[in-house]
């Protein structure tokens, strides 16, 4: 075939100790590639690896094996291309941009509501007080870690809090993935971890992800192996309430739970109120 140009591919560089590793993988191809879409051959432009992909400038197999581990190109190839940097094209910048602008746009329409008016904002709405802000989105940021500044900048021309519900959360440190869960969905308010290994928060959850949270919970505490209660219900007893329900780890209302010894998994209870 035709020879590669640095031009024509995405040059993914990896610094290791004081050297650069360069690959030229295919426009367009990393993200597919980390997101398990694309094969390795597809990705790559050309299986070498290069101090300087502009030069062709091939490293030697000795610098390959001291830096990976091997001096198989092709492996030290996929490495790079997992871990490595790369300058997105400018279409490809401005795809990115709009798309998570979107991301922070649709977050405050489902999550916020006005205070004065108690509702949830229009798109226009948000989209103008961004505007009007000259709000600078960070297509690289998760949305949930930029939104507080946003919603502080846009206060001159519309003032949101967000529409959330406290709960109390608890689950075993031995689920790992739990809390950064917990944050794509909720704010957590507070945490504690007892000297057993407990973790205790405080989340407040928008009522339009607590599905969407229990969903994505559910394989990573092995069905289901967590408490969650409304704070309100924990310390008035209110039974009455609008959310589904969930019973806490050991099937008992709130306020009675046994202190020791194996209950039973928290089991989903569709409230009578609806």
């Amino acid at each position: 075939g035709s020879s590669p140009s640095a031009s024509g591919s995405q040059i993914v560089s990896l610094k290791i100790g004081k050297k650069s590793f360069e690959i030229l993988a295919k426009k367009g191809a990393v993200a597919p590639f980390r997101e398990g879409k694309m094969d390795l051959d597809d990705a790559l432009e050309v299986d070498e690896v290069f101090y300087d992909a502009h030069k062709f400038a091939k490293c030697s197999s000795s610098d390959l094996a001291a830096a990976f581990g091997t001096s198989d190109p092709l492996e030290c190839a996929e490495t790079i291309l997992k871990k490595g940097t790369f300058s997105l094209s400018s279409a490809e910048k401005k795809e990115k941009l709009n798309a998570q602008t979107d991301a922070v746009v649709s977050e405050l329409v489902r999550n916020y509501k006005s205070i004065i008016t108690n509702q949830s904002p229009s798109r226009n709405q948000v989209q103008d007080a961004i505007k009007a802000a000259k709000v600078k989105i960070e297509a690289e940021k998760p949305v949930h870690l930029q939104v507080d500044e946003i919603v502080d900048r846009i206060s001159e021309s519309i003032k949101l809090v967000r529409h959330e519900t406290d709960y109390t959360m608890r689950w075993d440190a031995k689920y790992g993935s739990v809390l950064s869960i917990i944050k794509r969905h909720a704010k957590v308010k507070g945490i504690s971890k007892s000297a057993e290994g407990k973790f205790t928060a405080e989340v407040g959850i928008p009522p339009s992800e607590y599905d969407m949270l229990i969903k994505d919970l559910r394989k990573p505490t092995n069905g289901g192996d967590y408490e969650i209660e409304l704070i309100e219900q924990a310390s008035k007893g209110i039974e009455d309430v609008k959310y589904p329900r969930i019973v806490s780890n050991f099937g008992v209302a709130p306020g009675n739970e046994k202190k020791k010894g194996k209950g039973k998994k928290h089991r989903e209870t569709k409230s009578a109120a609806k």
